[in-house]
């Protein structure tokens, strides 16, 4: 018998007669720390850190079924070269590795002699190893087209976020919040962080009310007190006609308007003479105007509280917009940076992989893609203008794309094009 004082970790290595390697899970860009149990070179299982305070010992869904990829007969193990057109015989050929590096050494060296080197571009998921890509393609070889794959995933939520608290990418304190408004934001399906995820949770068990406004009845609205089915891509209308009620019954927070809120009267003045009421905003977004202000008020007089948005609302022409007015909320009534808040947290002070002297650095003599088509407050590169760059030239020609951790061809527009 194992002895009843062991860690878990170390019992289930002695019943797996394994070798216990501390890891982090690969599937996504939060990297959860993970235990990973090893006999004869392979992984015969996998679990949560019990020791991470982010994910506790737990992993997803995606987590828990991704180590079987090391299983896989027809996974990638080396390099392989094209030979043939898609479909035809032959398609590919192994190549040593040798090879490969210099294949892709020889081709970078005649399009930055031809073309320069902002002809070549990056395009990747968050990822520790697209750093290293950084380093190759960004301070040595002088492109300044290093980008990730946001434009397909999330660019509205950072857009409305750094162009109106500042800041690129919140954080969400769910475990202190009381009252949490998710727009299109599918916590417990999509997951993002799982720490993130089992917050949220727990705030609900601890009386936390979680109003969920979706069109579709998701995970996280299953789960929810209240589950609000909007129309499509109305969602600005709904939260604009929320600040409106809020401001016009005095439950806005008047000293941190006061002190941080820049542009308050104009917003205020704005929302009453366009008539943004809750009533106009009821035929648009199917919701009922004495829905639209219970939230309001509810959102308004309980602290701490959120509203919070993800891909859901944004993907639409006004989503920049209507995950501004989410954001609006939080501002209007200081929610904002405290307790059960969202939080505009710093980056970790983690430098790049290497340190680069600035001698040997090469610096491009080019906009980077997104200015240079016009885009030059964007977060990341419009990927859906990429195909024009590549196909006509424009802005200007880009003659190689690297592709890391992301498929452009099923995640961005046009495919065929793509």
């Amino acid at each position: 018998m194992s002895d009843p004082g062991m860690k878990l970790s170390d019992r289930i290595a002695k019943i797996k007669d394994a070798k216990l390697v501390k890891s982090f899970c690969y599937s996504c860009p939060w990297n959860c720390p993970t235990e990973v149990y090893v006999r004869d070179n392979k992984v015969v299982y996998v679990k949560g850190n019990e020791d991470a305070p982010n994910n506790i010992g737990t992993r997803c869904s995606k987590g828990m079924a991704s180590w079987w990829t090391t299983q896989d007969p027809d996974r990638l193990k080396y390099p392989m070269l094209r030979t043939n057109p898609k479909g035809q015989p032959g398609e590919f050929k192994r190549i040593s590795w040798d090879e490969a590096f210099t294949f892709i050494a020889d081709k970078l060296k005649s399009i930055a002699e031809e073309h320069g080197p902002e002809a070549v571009a990056l395009t990747c998921h968050h990822d520790p190893n697209t750093q290293f890509y950084r380093h190759l393609l960004g301070d040595l070889y002088g492109s300044p087209n290093m980008y990730t794959h946001t434009s397909g995933c999330e660019m509205d939520r950072r857009s409305a976020c750094l162009t109106l608290f500042g800041h690129v990418f919140p954080m969400h304190d769910f475990a202190n919040s009381k009252y949490v408004i998710l727009w299109g934001m599918n916590m417990l399906g999509a997951n993002q962080g799982l720490f993130e995820s089992r917050a949220l949770l727990e705030a609900k068990k601890r009386g936390a009310r979680i109003i969920v406004v979706d069109p579709a009845f998701t995970e996280t609205a299953q789960k929810a007190n209240e589950w609000i089915p909007i129309n499509p891509g109305t969602d600005g209308a709904m939260a604009l006609a929320m600040c409106q009620h809020i401001i016009a019954n005095g439950l806005h927070d008047k000293d941190f308007v006061k002190k941080y809120c820049e542009g308050f009267d104009g917003f205020r003045d704005h929302l009453k003479d366009k008539g943004y009421t809750p009533e106009w905003a009821a035929d648009i977004c199917g919701v009922d105007a004495e829905t639209i202000k219970r939230l309001a008020r509810e959102f308004a007089t309980t602290k701490p509280a959120m509203s919070a948005i993800f891909k859901g609302s944004g993907y639409y022409t006004n989503g920049n917009d209507a995950g501004r007015a989410c954001y609006i909320l939080d501002a209007i009534c200081g929610q904002v940076d405290g307790p059960g808040n969202l939080h505009l947290k710093d980056w970790a002070p983690v430098g790049l992989p290497l340190d680069i002297p600035e001698k040997a650095k090469r610096k491009p003599k080019k906009d980077p893609l997104h200015a240079a088509m016009g885009y030059p407050i964007a977060p990341d590169l419009p990927n859906a203008q990429l195909p024009k760059a590549v196909i006509e030239g424009d802005p200007y020609p880009v003659k190689a794309l690297f592709v890391q951790t992301t498929n452009p061809v099923m995640s961005d527009p046009d495919r065929d094009k793509m």
